[in-house]
């Protein structure tokens, strides 16, 4: 004992737990001289759950910078006042109601050691979230993996309200010049509301934030639900608690939520420890305490911030930029009853789709496909693909059917995958008029046509080709009317796709890191595995609607059937079966299409 004693201990007194054994352990800790090292850290909770979650924090900490994390006991400002008892203290670590805090802030100023205020009834708004800086978190969060969501803002009356909804628009369109964020608009009623939402469904807006009260956010995330396709609805810390039991959320409400500690929140040091702790308030009291053991012991690591002798928990993190402060916030989903971290906390920070290709596979794993890659160019004729008005949709049911929808239980899955096909579908159809596999054009070589799912309002056209991937036909795959086309998504999906290797299960939360690639898997690609037939079926899918549009755009620009060529693009004896991979416009449709569309120049023309 007097060599564990010798060392670093922790001091903690947790009312609940460790009442009646706080003063034999405070006896054994002065028998043995345990409080005369160098460094001594005071851990004073009130509630035992605070008390673990400071203890849990701090001992983590502390072995991360490879210092000793013993425990012991301890608690008044009385004891405090005392350099005898506790001679080289350095910090102290509350978790108590204010008049105790309030004490013990006063005995460590008296001898210039800092407080860290961790607890919830404490010096007061230790743990408010700037309304701004949440904000622009919330923004990073949803639109770097997920930079292909088009939101509507929604705000409450309050100014914090007011406050965070214009910073998450401000930084969501800082993100990507090409998103479309609408507002911040007000709350409206009900009734109001369900038409708005509805509207903007329809109208391709794909997620809603809304930072407003509980009952509001509530209110939002149901009408969204009912929403052809159903809106991702991202709510804040502020305005709903995850472990608040009184309220019923809905299933696949995504919350900005207080995230437990990372090994990215100790990058700086070499051997940090992880926290096994579930997102939550409790989470936060740890990384409080985690952040100014870190702060205090971590000599040379980052430099301390005090306010009148009390440090308020994340205090260090806010000052080391964004990207740490953001890791005070992560989103969790709710799914299948459980809140779930939305991405796995370790060294990295998620990483935007677009960025990167696979070179295994072509254009890329799920997680690189993303409709942010085809953007309309200067002098080219654009064909815009949409799936369809509200009359006419079929996307949702098609998918359904394929076992690759959760029939807008989880809704951001239900998006993930409709982008997923989108972007393939561009992608196929853009490398069937010679240019790569994104849509970059091939100077002197692609034909001058842009094709993308969105078009930006001021970008200089020769022309627009709408395009919607909807309905079903009798005998086609799609048909073409001198300025539009359609591409026939369930007559696709049921002459083709149906009778084919389907998923075991639909698809599910399990399967996000896959589409996302937030968590990529390594290692050979493997054949037969749920990665490999939920990559086949969107890719088969997604490509032979691909191959049906270039056709449909080839009459749009001229084209006639051609039955020179097996594998021509514009056969439609034999197109039906050929595959996307091998399907190419014969040397005299090329011809043609110089004459329609043109070529790409070799020199980028003037904006």
């Amino acid at each position: 004992m007097g060599s564990r004693c010798s060392k670093l201990g922790i001091v903690a007194w947790s009312h609940a737990i460790l009442l009646r054994s706080a003063a034999l352990v405070l006896a054994l800790a002065l028998g043995c001289g345990a409080l005369t090292a160098q460094q001594v850290l005071l851990v004073a909770p009130i509630e035992s759950e605070e008390g673990q979650a400071i203890a849990t924090g701090a001992r983590a900490a502390l072995t991360a910078l490879g210092l000793d994390p013993a425990l012991a006991a301890f608690g008044t400002a009385d004891a405090l006042a005392k350099p005898t008892v506790i001679p080289e203290l350095r910090l102290v670590v509350a978790a108590a109601p204010r008049a105790r805090v309030q004490a013990l802030a006063q005995a460590a100023a008296k001898r210039g050691v800092p407080l860290c205020d961790a607890g919830r009834a404490g010096l007061g708004g230790s743990l408010d979230p700037d309304p701004a800086e949440e904000g622009a978190d919330a923004a990073w969060w949803l639109c770097a993996p997920f930079a292909h969501h088009d939101v509507l803002v929604l705000q409450g009356s309050d100014p914090s309200d007011k406050a965070e909804a214009a910073a998450f628009a401000t930084r969501a369109k800082a993100l990507d010049s090409l998103k479309r964020v609408e507002g911040p608009l007000a709350m409206e009623s009900a009734a109001a509301l369900k038409k708005r939402l509805r509207r903007a469904a329809e109208d391709g807006i794909t997620a809603v934030f809304c930072a407003a009260s509980a009952p509001d956010v509530l209110a939002v995330a149901e009408a969204a639900r009912e929403c052809t396709p159903a809106l991702v609805v991202l709510a804040s810390s502020r305005a709903l608690a995850v472990t608040e039991k009184a309220l019923v959320f809905p299933e696949g409400l995504v919350v900005m939520d207080f995230a437990p500690p990372t090994l990215a929140v100790a990058k700086e040091l070499p051997d940090a420890a992880k926290l096994a702790l579930q997102s939550g308030v409790s989470a936060l009291r740890a990384l409080a305490a985690f952040d100014a053991v870190v702060s205090v012991y971590g000599a040379g690591v980052v430099k301390s911030q005090e306010s009148g002798g009390a440090l308020r928990p994340g205090v260090w993190l806010r000052s080391r930029g964004s990207d740490a402060r953001r890791l005070l916030h992560a989103p969790v989903w709710l799914e299948s009853g459980t809140w779930k971290a939305l991405y796995p906390f370790d060294a990295t920070r998620p990483a935007p789709v677009q960025a990167g290709y696979d070179p295994v596979r072509g254009f890329g794993s799920l997680s690189r496909w993303s409709t942010l890659r085809f953007t309309p160019r200067a002098g080219t004729t654009a064909a815009v693909f949409h799936y369809g008005a509200a009359d006419n949709r079929t996307i949702d049911d098609d998918l359904l059917r394929l076992k690759l929808s959760t029939g807008g239980r989880l809704p951001l899955l239900d998006h993930l995958v409709r982008e997923k096909l989108m972007a393939r579908l561009l992608s196929v159809t853009a490398e069937k008029y010679l240019h790569e596999s994104d849509g970059a054009p091939v100077p002197g070589r692609s034909f001058a046509i842009s094709v993308c799912s969105r078009k930006p309002a001021k970008m200089p056209t020769k022309r627009i080709w709408p395009c919607s991937v909807a309905g079903d036909d009798p005998g086609a795959g799609g048909r073409a009317f001198g300025s539009h086309c359609e591409i026939y998504s369930s007559f696709i999906r049921r002459t083709i796709f149906e009778q084919r290797e389907l998923l075991e299960r639909p698809v599910d939360a399990l399967d996000l890191a896959m589409l996302t690639g937030i968590h990529e898997e390594t290692g050979p690609y493997v054949t037969g595995t749920r990665r490999d037939v939920l990559y086949r079926l969107i890719e088969g899918f997604s490509g032979s609607m691909g191959l049906t549009a270039a056709h449909e755009i080839g009459h749009l620009a001229g084209l006639g059937h051609d039955e020179d060529d097996p594998c021509g693009i514009m056969n439609v004896k034999e197109g039906g079966g050929i595959s996307h991979n091998d399907g190419h416009f014969t040397p005299t449709n090329e011809a043609t299409l110089d004459k329609t569309l043109g070529r790409v120049p070799n020199a980028s023309p003037k904006r």
